[in-house]
């Protein structure tokens, strides 16, 4: 059987653009001078079928030259959904994404996440919060990557667990191996079957804390992670353990009950960024400025303080339906931060707050300066829309 359209690139290729306009005039008055002449019959139809033979090959070059029709990447429930749209797991439930390689990723508990690409053997997820779960098909030959702000974890084929919640990453692995690079992790960290990998636990042990401006650790090879499940405590409070399986509104609740002044005045950085998180989540504005004021007065060289303007501008938008302020918010994150692990997201969210603030001048502006930082970045294409 023929295959037309591989005959048509092909044609596309050897042919170029086809001759120029002088030319095919040219060829235009030498047919209709042939025709018009007394010719052999002979001699007509071989010129008629050269004539056919060339309105095909132009046909079969245009047709090879037209754009290919949309495809769906992936699909939710049977939906066919595409690459970059915003994806949320319900507080209480899953969202399931299918690869058609067979592989699998879940959503969880309120996670927020975008398939950056799906194409040429590569797929690119961007988990913006939460907990994701996935089941990547070793047998597809895929490379599969997996980002969370500065943070990768690049994947060959396994059954993996990703966690990104205030500016902390852990990285579970059931089968298989990844790799996790990142700021302050050098040549990275090699997270095998039966391992999980903390940059929590990477900082308590001294080493290089994922700050933005921290300069890379000359590591080689990358080292291996820890092995066994993540250590929790036996008596962590109730409210932390149902907001680190995505329970946040009872979550919140108990820390209600327990009492959130004594939670706010001797919880640790992370303990209040989690709180934070666990209100934003149950859309409880209000407690969630207070756990990050908390933080920012109490722990202002922390880690998770550096990240306060852009977690009250998720507030802003996600919860208050307040794009100009949240807008103000990411702009503040990013000129405090201009090297920060969530400067890229910052920047995104902005122009896609003053997009939804109606104000066009200011989300062009915005993302030309996304562009100019982020040219190949997952919200580019965006970008580019809104600059115009």
């Amino acid at each position: 059987m023929i295959d037309f359209e591989r005959l048509g690139r092909d044609a596309a290729e050897r042919l170029g653009s086809g001759p120029d306009e002088a030319r095919l005039a040219a060829q235009r008055r030498r047919f209709a001078v042939s025709l018009a002449a007394p010719a052999r019959p002979r001699r007509l139809m071989f010129a008629l079928a050269g004539f056919a033979t060339a309105c095909v090959l132009v046909a079969v070059v245009y047709w090879a030259r037209l754009p290919e029709e949309p495809v769906a990447a992936y699909t939710v429930a049977a939906k066919p959904m595409p690459v970059g749209a915003p994806l949320q797991a319900p507080a209480d439930g899953v969202v399931p994404l299918q690869f058609a390689d067979g592989s699998r990723v879940e959503l969880r508990h309120g996670a927020q996440a975008r398939v950056r690409r799906v194409a040429d053997g590569q797929v690119d997820v961007a988990l913006e919060s939460g907990t994701l779960e996935a089941y990547v098909n070793h047998a597809a030959h895929q490379r599969w990557r997996f980002a969370a702000a500065a943070y990768s974890v690049e994947v060959t084929g396994t059954v993996l667990t990703v966690t990104w919640e205030s500016g902390e990453l852990d990285v579970a692995v059931e089968t298989g191996a990844v790799l996790v690079t990142g700021p302050g992790l050098g040549d990275g960290r090699v997270v095998r079957g039966g391992e999980r990998f903390s940059t929590r636990e990477e900082e308590e042990e001294g080493a290089s804390p994922p700050h933005d401006d921290a300069a890379p650790a000359k590591l080689a090879p990358p080292r291996p992670a820890k092995r066994g499940p993540p250590p929790r405590a036996p008596d962590a409070p109730q409210w932390q353990t149902l907001a680190r399986q995505g329970r946040y509104a009872e979550a919140l609740n108990e820390a209600r009950t327990e009492g959130l002044p004594a939670i706010l005045a001797r919880g640790s950085a992370a303990e209040l960024a989690l709180l934070a998180d666990t209100a934003r989540y149950a859309r409880a504005a209000k407690e969630a400025r207070h756990a990050l004021e908390t933080l920012n007065e109490r722990f202002p060289k922390s880690r998770q303080a550096r990240l306060v303007p852009y977690l009250q501008g998720r507030i802003a938008a996600d919860v208050d339906a307040d794009p100009r302020e949240a807008a103000r918010l990411f702009a503040l994150y990013v000129s405090r931060e201009p090297r920060g692990v969530l400067v890229e997201e910052a920047r995104a969210r902005c122009m896609e707050a003053w997009q939804h603030a109606g104000d066009t001048s200011r989300a062009s502006a915005a993302a030309r300066d996304y562009l100019e930082h982020h040219p190949g970045g997952a919200y580019a294409e965006l970008a580019r829309s809104l600059a115009r």
